[in-house]
């Protein structure tokens, strides 16, 4: 920018200050630098799945260094369990949209791989059971433990639990879930316009009402289809496992004069581990599948909404009662089935417990509310309505907890230097944090009781003779249920008896009360 003062003469300067003394040119050339580095990321993420789609064509073509193929097992292992993981916490199937296509980049991954390590187990495997590398090995290893028969038998029945029972119910789920949203949709439809009409919706809630039904059609006929992939890749791993292993053998003993004993050690083991390394993320994504079709809309996640609907004492309950009578059958694992009675028993109990509360909780969290101080709040105000009817008082307080009403109570009947009568076990003196000399500066005089309770007579022989020298007994507390003494009640004659005690002394008499 130029700058000329009156004479005519000129400068060259970058920009001119700001009240904050960043030169405005500093900040325009910050701001272009910025959206420059913007764009330069947002070009790149573009690019990140091209590139990613071209590498797995790519890699069906031209030969993978071993290291590499290690890698790619690894991380496809990674994005199957991380496929899995986010179904399972989805509140509902929309969530996850972008699931049939991530299940067709994860398919195209598997058969790349699939194809590469093929070449690498024809080509190398005559020098070893390690030429495809250490995770293929690995697996073989495992799965055999010396025996190629077991092996091959267990492959088989990770195929078949893919292929018959997880993916053919999640393709027919998947079927029928698209055919009932379809056919469901004019009715969603007509609903949103009578909303309209009638003023329940605004024009752009019925506008994403709409979007939001017409990406529910789009979202389970994808799924329909995106099952015959997973479907399709156990199919591909049963005749990818036999190519390996009879050309495997065919190479060996052709072509590396390696015989059938040598040749059936290190084409089997690469062959079963290779196949295990692309079943087991096969079988995380169709078990993901299955969970995103059979999904209901909620909102909790899969957990959560499975454990509130199992948790019925009236489940566990019998549940118990029948592995206990089982445990009591002569030649059973008695002790397994009366151990699991047991557990169950015990769920049985707390379920129990919980859904006893249940109806307090909900009242809890419908409860009308409002602003406590300036008595606005109408739970509130009707608790405390109905506490001081029941007592026979002129009024209530409500107060959130038990040492708070019992503290108040305190002060409000004491002052500074006074005695308070109390068990020896009492809450206020043993669990209230020392709040009768802190906050009301009194005293406590102590009465062992039997489990929590003193009687009217030790009420009598603890009361002070009038003198100078002592404190001056204003208050007798008890506690009704006794806490530390085992939840003993006090009788209600001790309790009269007592009370005319504390009349005709002017004693106050305070009921540190849990229960009415």
């Amino acid at each position: 920018m130029q700058v000329k003062d009156q004479m005519g003469s000129s400068c060259e300067t970058v920009g001119f200050l700001t009240k904050n003394g960043i030169r405005k040119g500093n900040v325009m050339e910050m701001t272009l630098n910025f959206l420059r580095n913007q764009n330069s990321k947002m070009m790149l993420t573009s690019l990140v799945m091209p590139i990613g789609i071209l590498a797995l064509i790519t890699m069906m073509v031209l030969p993978v260094p071993v290291f590499m193929l290690d890698i790619f097992f690894v991380g496809n292992i990674l994005v199957s369990l991380l496929i899995l993981m986010v179904a399972i916490n989805t509140y509902r199937p929309l969530d996850f949209s972008s699931f049939p296509s991530l299940l067709l980049i994860a398919t195209i991954l598997r058969l790349g791989l699939n194809v590469a390590s093929t070449r690498v187990v024809l080509n190398e495997g005559h020098t070893g059971t390690d030429a495809a590398g250490r995770v293929i090995e690995a697996f073989g290893q495992f799965v055999i433990s010396g025996n190629y028969t077991v092996g091959i038998f267990v492959f088989i029945i990770l195929v078949i639990i893919n292929l018959v029972v997880i993916t053919r119910g999640a393709g027919r789920v998947s079927e029928v879930s698209a055919r009932f949203t379809l056919d469901a949709m004019p009715g969603k439809q007509m609903a949103i316009d009578a909303d309209l009409n009638a003023g329940v919706l605004s024009n752009e809630e019925a506008k994403l009402r709409r979007e939001e039904i017409a990406s529910e059609a789009d979202f389970y006929g994808a799924m329909d289809g995106a099952s015959k992939f997973v479907k399709g890749d156990a199919v591909a791993g049963i005749l990818i496992l036999a190519i390996n292993i009879i050309g495997g053998l065919i190479i060996g003993m052709a072509q590396h004069n390696l015989g059938i004993e040598e040749a059936a050690s290190n084409y089997i083991l690469l062959s079963i581990g290779d196949g295990l390394v692309a079943q087991i993320p096969s079988l995380l994504l169709a078990i993901s599948t299955a969970i995103i079709v059979t999904r209901v809309s909620t909102t909790q996640d899969m957990a959560k909404h499975i454990g509130n609907q199992i948790s019925i004492s009236r489940a566990w309950i019998p549940v118990a009662g029948v592995l206990m009578l089982i445990g009591f059958v002569p030649g059973m694992p008695n002790f397994l089935f009366l151990g699991a009675a047991l557990l169950a028993g015990a769920a049985g109990f707390f379920i129990f417990r919980r859904e006893q509360n249940e109806p307090t909780q909900q009242a809890i969290a419908e409860a009308e509310v409002g602003d406590d101080v300036h008595h606005e709040d109408p739970t509130v105000l009707r608790l405390e309505e109905k506490t001081a009817a029941i007592l026979g008082k002129e009024e209530a307080v409500f107060m959130p907890s038990g040492t708070m009403t019992n503290q108040v109570g305190l002060r409000t009947h004491t002052q500074p230097g006074d005695e308070v009568i109390l068990e020896a076990q009492a809450h206020i003196y043993y669990y209230e944090g020392g709040g009768p000399a802190a906050l009301s500066g009194t005293s406590c005089r102590l009465i062992p009781g039997d489990h929590g309770v003193f009687t009217a007579d030790q009420l009598v022989k603890s009361l002070r003779k009038p003198d100078v020298h002592h404190p001056i007994t204003r208050l007798v507390c008890l506690e009704n249920t006794h806490n530390r003494g085992g939840g003993r009640i006090y009788p209600l004659e001790e309790i009269r008896k007592i009370g005319v005690i504390c009349r005709e002394r002017d004693l106050a008499l305070h009921l540190d009360g849990a229960r009415l």
